[in-house]
């Protein structure tokens, strides 16, 4: 099986400036792989002549999973799977590799990307992907040396920098920045933007040339237009309607493309505020920008970063709400400094709901867990309403469907460390199996057992048990980069072949409860008793089973 080189390694003469600068198309699949199109000859009118297919890894090989994915995308694009040169771990071969001459499919215009990228410096290519490097693991092209990339622009942000993410992750990511400087004594303003009717205000033409210039195949674009376009609206006030209006305007509400047409149309945000040293966080609609004020001149790059995208919203049609628009401030300085969208402060707020979270400024989430405690309640009582069965199993199916997610997502980002929480949460499951034993056993209070031997009859663990396995659960993906999160953010892993597997983490200690009792180090803690205990194994479902078991003795 071919080597590749060193992640550290620099990007190869193969690799060079007149090669970067045609590369004109960049999809991502995942956080770990990814097809990069390269245009080896362009015409004098800017078409491509002649292309080259690089799919490209975080590891330095692709598993069979991977290989897949690789096989559609080698059709998807007219391009023979059999030509492509590419390795795999569990495969010793090596297909042979050919060049692809003039496509056989449509040949795409590279003009627009290409001038974006020529406006991108190395500095700030360094900056916004420097600790990224790829793999190419599989290409049309022939190369005397397999290579790693280590460049990136505003461009491959905004089509990767979301990919993969989840509103508990984007959560974690934040926590992770904001918990680590208040444990150092920062101070912290976040800036929350509202969109005024966010889905219903992007417009269809700048849309369109979006998708364009992010590369999207014709097809793929013509789909889009006419799913979007064409559409029309009535009104509806008891049983008369209003005459049909065009829908000029805007993605449709719910539907499944909808988040990533918007993410798309967004996705120059990041590239924007990076410029001043300003951190974003996206979830579709959701945007928040934030920095640590430790100085006069934080708080101007702050400003100017909020007049950026002010400017955005205005060049692209997608107007911002100053109302709802709100400041976040963090940490024990309660000099509050003062932001503008245009000509209008922006209002402080104590406690916000970010991507389902309710949170306030010590950064806990005691008012979370009265929300969701009480909103898994009414779930309960709304089960045994409405089933009259006295099957457990089917109540016990009721309960993990309905209640359980209401409980549980999330939990890695709002667990609770205050008794009163913790109390409140448990409480709910205590109820249903209280509920549970009346429905089978009769009203027999004194005969009713205590919550913890109910919860054995019925195989139910405590909630801070599954807590504490979500932690674990997440720690592992985090540390074996299974999810789309730097590992070098929250841990630091060096290999090791002692016992316990192959890597051993260290973090930095806290100062603070409140960073003590954040994910890193909580989860981190619990993760390297169970590393000293066991040898960690490599899969997924493997790893669970052996935190389940780790669990039951801690118990």
């Amino acid at each position: 099986m071919r080597k590749f080189q060193d992640s550290s390694a620099e990007v190869p003469k193969a690799l060079n400036k007149p090669l970067l600068a045609v590369i004109f198309r960049f999809l991502f699949f995942n956080r770990h792989v990814g097809v990069l199109y390269s245009c080896l000859s362009i015409s004098d009118d800017g078409r491509c002549d002649e292309r080259a297919i690089y799919v490209i890894s975080r590891h330095e090989t692709i598993d069979h999973a991977e290989l897949i994915v690789l096989e559609k995308v080698a059709k998807a694009v007219c391009v023979d799977p059999q030509v492509l040169y590419h390795t795999a771990t569990f495969d010793d071969c090596v297909y042979d590799h050919a060049q692809l001459r003039p496509p056989l499919c449509s040949t795409i215009e590279a003009g627009s990307s290409v001038a974006e990228w020529e406006r991108l410096n190395e500095q700030q290519i360094q900056y916004t992907y420097g600790t990224l490097t790829y793999h190419a693991v599989a290409s049309s092209d022939l190369l005397a040396n397999p290579f790693a990339l280590r460049f990136d622009g505003k461009d491959f942000l905004k089509i990767s920098e979301g990919a993969g993410r989840s509103t508990e992750t984007l959560m974690l990511s934040a926590l992770e920045d904001w918990t680590k400087a208040l444990d150092q004594g920062g101070n912290i303003d976040v800036i929350y933007f509202d969109f005024a009717k966010a889905f219903d205000r992007v417009p269809f033409n700048e849309l369109i040339s979006k998708l364009v210039n992010i590369g999207l195949h014709p097809r793929i674009v013509n789909w889009i237009k006419n799913f979007i376009t064409g559409r029309s609206f009535q009104v509806r006030v008891n049983e008369s309607f209003s005459h049909s209006h065009p829908v000029t305007s805007g993605v449709p509400q719910g539907g499944v493309l909808s988040p990533i047409l918007f993410i798309i149309y967004t996705s120059q945000i990041p590239g924007l505020v990076s410029r001043y040293g300003v951190s974003c966080k996206m979830f579709a609609d959701d945007i928040k920008i934030y920095k640590n004020i430790s100085s006069n001149d934080d708080r101007v790059a702050l400003q100017s970063a909020i007049s950026a995208i002010l400017e955005w919203s205005v060049e692209w049609k997608l107007p911002l709400s100053s109302p709802k628009t709100k400041l976040f401030h963090l940490g024990r300085s309660r000099e509050e400094n003062a932001y503008f969208l245009g000509d209008v402060q922006l209002s402080s707020t104590n406690t916000i709901c970010d991507l389902g979270f309710t949170l306030n400024t010590n950064l806990t989430f005691d008012d979370h867990c009265r929300i969701i405690a009480r909103r898994a309640d009414h779930v309960v009582h709304n089960i045994f309403r409405s089933l009259s069965t006295k099957s457990p199993a089917h109540l016990l199916v009721a309960y993990k469907s309905y209640v359980r997610p209401i409980l549980e997502y999330g939990a890695t980002v709002f667990s609770p460390k205050s008794k009163r929480s913790i109390s409140r949460l448990e409480a709910v499951q205590n109820s249903f199996t209280r509920k549970l034993w009346i429905r089978l056993h009769g009203y027999d209070y004194a005969n009713t057992p205590p919550a913890f031997i109910r919860n054995c009859t019925f195989s139910i663990p405590t909630l801070d048990m599954r807590i504490r396995k979500y932690d674990l659960v997440m720690a592992y993906k985090i540390i074996s980069g299974k999810v789309n999160l730097p590992t070098n953010k929250f841990y630091t892993v060096s290999p090791s072949c002692t016992r316990g597997g192959p890597f051993k983490i260290t973090f930095q200690t806290a100062k603070t409860s409140l960073r003590s009792s954040f994910f890193t180090q909580r989860a981190g803690s619990v993760f390297l008793r169970l590393s000293k205990k066991y040898i960690l194994p490599h899969s997924l479902a493997q790893y669970k089973r052996l935190v389940d078991k780790f669990l039951k003795e801690s118990a």
